[in-house]
Parts: structure tokens; sequence; C-alpha cells
């Protein structure tokens, strides 16, 4: 954070996102040109959201496939219609540009994920054998590890607009942590 600030003196902070920052630092290293950097750090963010994005379609279309199966067994879709449904959905919840309705989304999403968490282990826990040995127990199958890595790299999602959150605050000091 030190070198951040110290570094980015005389630059126009609103307009620096992850780009510019290390175009700044690589310009140390390679003799005025960071434009290597930035080309690199631009395209890994757009390389994992795209893949957090595919990841996060399919996982969604998959769990809505499995309980519209389960209690309609006659009712069988392609997994890919789902998708596109999906799709369709969440393309229109980014037309929504007010902050005050985007907060009430994100506070109902953050209700719904924690009112799963809480279902998935109180039945986990309800319903576990004890007694079972567990030993043998197969922790995971070769062909779900793309679905895996693709959720270890969801957590770290929104990790690519901290710098241009800070970057649009009117008063960044009254948030440290970001």
């Amino acid at each position: 954070k030190q070198w951040y600030q110290r570094r980015v003196r005389g630059h126009d902070l609103k307009d620096l996102g992850y780009g510019d920052v290390v175009e700044l630092a690589f310009q140390d290293y390679f003799h005025n040109d960071g434009r290597v950097g930035r080309r690199i750090v631009d395209g890994y963010l757009v390389v994992t959201q795209i893949g957090v994005c595919s990841i996060y379609f399919i996982l969604i279309s998959e769990n809505i496939k499995a309980v519209v199966e389960n209690y309609y067994s006659d009712f069988v879709i392609n997994l890919k219609v789902y998708i596109v449904v999906v799709l369709v959905f969440i393309m229109l919840t980014s037309f929504i540009w007010s902050m005050k309705t985007l907060a009430i989304l994100s506070m109902l999403g953050n209700i719904s994920i924690f009112t799963g968490i809480t279902l998935v282990l109180a039945y986990v826990l309800l319903h576990m054998d004890w007694k079972e040995d567990t030993s043998d127990l197969i922790i995971g199958r070769v062909r779900s590890l793309p679905i895996f890595l693709g959720m270890a790299i969801y957590s770290f999602e929104g990790i690519g607009l901290n710098l241009p959150l800070r970057s649009e605050m009117l008063e960044p000091e009254k948030f440290p942590y970001v």
C-alpha cells in the first residue's frame, strides 16, 4: 500500500486500475516500458473472469436442473438450455446501475448463501452416521477436478474489483481495509 501511494504521486488515482499499477511497477525494471506488465495483468483478469463466469453458469444450471428433475422426473431438458436461461437472467441483472438496488440484491444473496450453508450443515450433522468407518472414503473424482478448480478460483473472483473500487471512492481514507 505504501509503495502504491508513493509511486502514483502525480497520477490521478481515480484512473488507476491494476494494469496501471503494474505498468508503473514494471517501469522500474524494464526501463520506462511497463506495457508488458499491463498486458499480462489485464490478460489474467480477463481469463479469470471468463473462467469464473463459465463455472458459475454451469454450477447454477446443474443445481437448478437437479432440483427440477427431482420434483418433475418427466421434465428432462438439456443442461445447455438451463445455461442459456441463467445467462439471460444474469445478463438482465447487469443493467441495474443503482447502488441501492444492487445493495438490496447483494443482501438477499448473502442471506440466501448463509441460509443454504446453515441448512446443509444442519442436514449433514443430523443425518450423519457417527459410527461409520470413513477411513476408505474416496475424496473425489478426477473428472470433477475442473469444477473444483473453478470454484476455488471463484472464491477470488472479487479481487479484481478492489483497486478500481478504492479508486472510485470519494473518501477512501474512511475505508482503510479496502
